[in-house]
């Protein structure tokens, strides 16, 4: 039995599996093992059915193919697939599960949907699959990599991205960050949101910068969904949407900035000077109850 020590502050790393459905159970289990020492693990699932193991959704596959989809369950197959897509290109890392190198159809959609979106995929055995053994080959991104190592490996793929991050924007302008969001846009995020759910958004994460305040410095206590929340990413992801709000209109934030900085300079050159509230301690302002 493999015993993996607790990873601190991996709260950010996704892992997506991939695999036939007939070793469901063991990516069941090793998500649960890899979720216990900090990692986010996200199984797919069978047409959005709530099957529990690799038994039951091979039973749900034998009906399919002797008596045919029933009403409505193409479109939770495309749905579920759909949300894996998406899923994969969030995601930090694929997991794929391929016992004795087995690789199916669908599997091996993902995996090149994965290389093309230039993810990094761990396979815990060799693929048998021709195809998939040339991309492990040409891919720097693939990796075969054990059950036993598997942890290592993931430390140091999460050391990487965090000193590739640092490295790659230690420091930008506004401008760098208005084209760096409008390349993730275009490329990771296919393309950009109309004006009216953008602002939808803005407001929303809005209110996730006011859920954090709230239990930090309010009177509110943390819930178990709050978990890992922080207000740094909050602030973070506002300014995310506010730039690609910015981007959808056309607005150079950088020339609208100093336009703004220049008009509140002349507006209220002596205002904040004058007013006595300014110039009273915090602790007075604040009136017992």
């Amino acid at each position: 039995m493999i015993r993996y020590s607790k990873i601190k502050n991996d709260k950010n790393m996704e892992i997506l599996f991939s695999g036939s459905f007939k070793f469901f159970d063991e990516m069941k289990s090793l998500s649960q093992k890899l979720s216990k020492v900090g990692f986010k693990c996200i199984l797919p699932k069978f047409s959005l059915q709530k099957s529990s193991n690799s038994k039951e959704i091979e039973k749900i596959k034998e009906n399919r193919k002797q008596y045919g989809l029933r009403n409505g369950e193409l479109e939770k197959i495309v749905e579920a697939n759909r949300r894996y897509y998406e899923r994969l290109k969030n995601c930090d890392l694929m997991i794929v599960v391929d016992i004795n190198g087995y690789i199916g159809l669908s599997v091996a959609a993902e995996i090149g949907a994965a290389y093309i979106l230039e993810k990094t995929v761990f396979f815990l055995e060799e693929p048998r699959d021709g195809v998939i053994k040339a991309l492990l080959k040409i891919s720097s991104n693939f990796k075969v990599v054990s059950l036993e190592n598997i942890i290592d490996e993931l430390k140091k793929l999460k050391d990487e991205k965090q000193k590739g991050m640092k490295e790659k924007i230690p420091s930008m302008t506004i401008k760098e960050a208005q084209e760096i969001v409008d390349k993730w846009i275009n490329t990771i995020g296919v393309r950009y949101f109309s004006e009216l759910t953008i602002l939808a958004q803005l407001a929303e994460e809005v209110g996730e910068v006011a859920r954090v305040i709230s239990r930090t410095y309010g009177d509110q206590s943390f819930k178990k969904t709050d978990k890992g929340k922080n207000l740094a990413d909050e602030l973070a992801d506002v300014l995310f949407v506010l730039i690609c709000l910015a981007n959808r209109t056309g607005i150079d934030l950088t020339e609208a900035l100093q336009r703004n900085i220049e008009k509140k300079t002349k507006r209220d050159k002596n205002r904040h000077q004058n007013n006595p509230k300014l110039n009273q301690k915090f602790e007075k302002l604040i009136k017992p109850i």
